[in-house]
């Protein structure tokens, strides 16, 4: 068992890797850390190795290439791409060559040459789990291609090419520029890897120097390029500020127009309820009904006033009522009936 000085010379003969050759190392401690750390190199190595071989397997199998598990399918567009618009059938040509290329630039890339971090690169490796997915995949795609779709896109294998006898991809479409496209195919795409492999390893074989001269020459169609033909701006300008721009001038609407005329709208509301409710209602309607309830409260308190209780008071008011009476009756110059007769006959007999 090691003790603590003993770990600490492994993290220091670990920081300094290559310091310790095996032949030259004192002590059991540190023979058994050189051995360790040439043993992890050793790993290192293979793990890269193995992880360089996968990654062109994968490299391969992404790409055009005679008996390939996507040859199949890029032949059917090809065949069917010459009595198409020309622009079609070039645009899925390039995509041929270009495909391998930066396949073949990213595995370059990546595995050749000199690393940019040599921490980084020496301490990078693979899980073992992920082989599986990649087992799966790379099995995926072989038989995918000669069991599940090779029947459907027949006229476009080299089984089709042939043989006197096709499966008709489309009717009406199947010309003898269908059957002549075989031929370029053969030569001219099925081996587009090669060319692809070839011009990528030509610019990266010596690091970006070359790349980026290339770059520098070629100016905006570089740019162009690096910008995804200005995609992203297009769609930022168009898309994303026309809609921004659309939400402003929909804001000015709804603020200046539709808020302005429900707003006026409620005000005008809003005044004339309070003119109805401090005008109308209470000199109008409350007033009418309360003028009634006062009048009728102030003639009950003239009624009520001389209605005392007492007998003195209703004969004092009795023969005030009389005379009043009485003195309109002379006023107005009628005489005095037999009522008030029978007074003076008496006073005379």
């Amino acid at each position: 068992m090691w003790g603590a000085d003993d770990f600490e010379k492994y993290q220091t003969a670990r920081h300094e890797a290559h310091a310790v050759p095996t032949d030259h190392a004192e002590g059991p401690p540190v023979r058994l850390v050189a051995d360790m750390l040439q043993h992890e190199e050793r790993e290192n190595e293979h793990s890269a190795l193995r992880s360089m071989a996968e990654h062109h397997r994968a490299t391969v199998a992404a790409v055009e290439h005679p008996g390939g598990h996507d040859a199949d399918g890029r032949a059917a567009i090809f065949t069917s791409t010459p009595v198409l618009p020309k622009w079609m059938f070039w645009l899925a040509l390039i995509t041929a060559y270009v495909t391998p290329f930066y396949m073949m630039r990213c595995w370059w890339m990546t595995f050749m040459g000199k690393p940019r971090d040599e921490h980084v690169h020496h301490h990078a490796h693979e899980i073992p789990l992920m082989y599986i997915p990649l087992i799966v995949l790379a099995v995926g795609t072989v038989v995918s291609g000669y069991v599940l779709f090779r029947p459907m896109i027949a006229d476009a294998s080299r089984a089709a090419t042939a043989a006197p006898l096709v499966m008709a991809i489309d009717g009406a479409q199947h010309t003898e520029a269908i059957h002549l496209a075989h031929h370029f195919l053969t030569t001219g795409v099925g081996f587009a890897f090669l060319a692809g492999f070839f011009v990528a390893v030509m610019i990266y074989r010596r690091g970006l120097g070359t790349a980026e001269a290339i770059r520098r020459r070629a100016g905006f169609l570089y740019t162009l390029l690096e910008r995804k033909y200005y995609f992203d701006e297009i769609y930022h300008t168009v898309f994303v500020k026309g809609c921004l721009m659309l939400a402003a001038v929909v804001r000015f609407f709804d603020t200046w127009v539709v808020d302005l005329l429900f707003n006026i709208a409620a005000g005008i509301t809003e005044r004339f309820s309070a003119f109805s409710g401090r005008v109308v209602d209470a000199f109008g309607v409350d007033g009418v009904v309360n003028g009634v309830a006062q009048t009728s409260k102030n003639l009950s308190e003239v009624v009520r006033t001389p209605q005392t209780g007492r007998i003195r008071n209703y004969v004092l008011f009795a023969t005030a009522v009389a005379t009043a009476v009485f003195l309109v009756l002379i006023w107005m110059g009628m005489e005095p009936g037999p009522v008030a007769a029978a007074p003076q006959a008496l006073l005379s007999g």
